[in-house]
């Protein structure tokens, strides 16, 4: 599966950077029709990526149970 990035915007918090990222879920030549909006650890140019899951779990800040996260790699 790939997704197209369309920006990253950037905010500060007080100990470190948060990136937001906007972007559509591709499929084949399939666009799914909703943006999504995700929160990066690094900023990312943007463009089509492939995209991987990496399968963990951990707990948020608000002691939730996740389930993986997803990795992108440059097409």
């Amino acid at each position: 599966m790939k997704i197209e990035l369309q920006e990253v915007n950037k905010k500060e918090k007080k100990d470190k950077d948060l990136y937001i990222g906007v972007y559509w879920m591709k499929h084949n030549n399939d666009i799914y029709p909703t943006k999504f909006n995700a929160l990066m650890k690094e900023d990312y140019e943007p463009g089509e990526y492939e995209i991987d899951f990496n399968l963990s779990t951990y707990k948020n800040k608000y002691n939730q149970l996740c389930l993986g996260e997803l990795v992108l790699f440059k097409k």
